[in-house]
């Protein structure tokens, strides 16, 4: 009798489901592994994964859970990135002075501009539920998106605090 070879070359037993496996599978899919990469890193092969998610409901809404949360930390970048945002970049700088160096720390501001194609993505998926599938030709409209960058650059992001600097 030959052990079946999990995917990803592990051999060994099979791991077997207890209490901390839902936990450890959360951490996983938290981490953005696909469910056969789970299954390999839990030495078992996919069907056995698919059978303990079937089992064990804990198992189902640990994965569910974890990879919602991934979903939103992307959905949340995305957005960052279509309405554009700052951030600090510190920097060390090392002066010669009197013959000794000398460290003085730079903090400058940056900006990172509006991503129209983000912006489009965004839209696109948020009003594909509600409108129906969505074509948008960015060159044809490229004067009613500006216009809309340019009105959310004076309202500013909602709920934000403004930064001086």
């Amino acid at each position: 009798m030959t052990k079946k070879k999990a995917p990803g070359g592990t051999r060994g037993p099979k791991t077997k489901y207890d209490r901390q496996t839902p936990i450890t599978v959360g951490w996983l899919a938290r981490d953005g592994k696909t469910n056969d990469e789970i299954a390999a890193a839990l030495g078992i092969v996919r069907s056995t994964l698919q059978e303990w998610i079937k089992e064990h409901p804990e198992l189902s809404d640990a994965i569910k859970r974890s990879k919602e949360c991934v979903r939103f930390e992307v959905e949340d970048s995305l957005v960052k990135r279509a309405k554009g945002y700052d951030y600090e970049k510190t920097e060390i700088e090392v002066q010669k002075v009197g013959g000794k160096e000398v460290k003085k720390k730079k903090v400058t501001t940056m900006h990172v501009p509006p991503d129209p194609a983000c912006a489009i993505f965004y839209l696109k998926t948020q009003w594909k539920d509600k409108y129906g599938e969505i074509t948008l030709d960015f060159e044809k409209n490229k004067a009613e998106i500006n216009a809309l960058f340019d009105s959310m650059k004076k309202e500013g992001p909602r709920g934000s605090v403004p930064t001086h600097g």
